[in-house]
């Protein structure tokens, strides 16, 4: 529906082609991801999804340079790291994919911890001065 309205959104080509391969529709996916990169090539999910066919279709290479340009694009995002990681194990490189999941352990621990840490002042914020740690004029 939204490239009915913005026929060159290249989010939602992204996305679009994100479904197909969810679909098992690799072929239909493949210039949608294409044409999705070359209106902008800052759409980091396009480069996850062309790094997807890439190693489907057994381009290594291709794949490794596109999930390393989605890494580049959104460093925190654990995804494209840990296709990555799976595509170093699956071409042998072990000493990098190991690199790669620890670096996807780290990113996942720490949104973890934002998270926890956004709940806790939550909940913090919901209490009444006088139960909340230390003495009302601290808080």
């Amino acid at each position: 529906a939204e490239l009915e309205n913005v026929p060159e959104s290249a989010q939602a080509l992204a996305y679009w082609a994100d479904a197909d391969i969810h679909l098992d529709k690799q072929d239909e996916a493949f210039p949608l991801a294409e044409k999705a990169i070359q209106i902008d090539a800052g759409i980091e999910k396009a480069h996850v999804v062309l790094g997807i066919l890439y190693a489907n279709r057994g381009r290594q290479i291709d794949a490794v340079k596109e999930f390393k340009t989605a890494i580049r694009l959104s460093p925190n995002d654990q995804d494209p790291h840990w296709r990555l990681a799976r595509l170093y194990q699956a071409m042998g490189k072990q000493e990098e994919a190991k690199a790669e999941f620890e670096k996807t352990k780290s990113i996942h621990k720490a949104e973890q911890e934002s998270i926890f840490s956004k709940l806790k002042a939550a909940q913090d914020r919901g209490k009444p001065a006088a139960t909340r740690s230390g003495s009302p004029a601290e808080n």
